[in-house]
């Protein structure tokens, strides 16, 4: 077994192998930001338009670990309101996850621009967040995202509001604070 193989029975969170995506089927457009752990790229993947979160991770066991525990955390996860996990690249040197494509940005940018919200569009940011993380919170193991902001909050075309970037989340069964 090679060091990146994380498929072994001392690992129970590992990455189902039929969520992989070759890198060579993605075709990325248009950078939208980026952070410390990697970025964030508007791009297609089988002519579907697509959010790719290409990292920038060294090779190292425990980084590579650490990637494949943000996708074995996400390929799990189904609500309207959690960015939909569509598949990752785990080859490297191009470590990738695919996800859905969020057209109208961050909370936090409609909350920066000169967009005038009303009291119901406020109630209903707060109560989309609030089912993404009810859903998080009520599962089998209750899920931790402990990176919940404006800017990890993403609106869809009809400003649904989605909760993203789970490279912090824990499992409440692992980690206690």
């Amino acid at each position: 077994m090679s060091k990146f193989d994380m498929s072994s029975s001392l690992n129970p969170r590992t990455f189902s192998t039929t969520l992989e995506i070759p890198f060579s089927e993605i075709t990325l457009e248009k950078q939208i930001s980026e952070g410390g752990y990697g970025i964030i790229y508007k791009g297609k993947w089988r002519e579907t338009t697509v959010a790719i979160k290409l990292f920038k991770i060294d090779t190292s066991e425990s980084s590579v670990k650490d990637f494949l525990s943000e996708c074995h955390a996400m390929e799990a996860l189904r609500h309207p309101n959690i960015v939909l996990f569509l598949g990752a690249c785990t080859k490297a040197p191009n470590f990738a996850i695919v996800l859905e494509y969020c057209s109208k940005g961050t909370l936090w940018s409609i909350l920066q621009s000169n967009v005038e919200l009303s009291w119901e569009d406020r109630r209903r940011f707060a109560l989309d967040t609030a089912r993404g993380m009810n859903y998080l919170h009520a599962c089998e193991v209750p899920i931790l995202h402990r990176d919940l902001k404006s800017l990890n909050l993403l609106l869809d075309e009809s400003y649904r509001v989605k909760l993203a970037d789970f490279g912090w989340t824990k499992g409440l069964e692992n980690y206690m604070t």
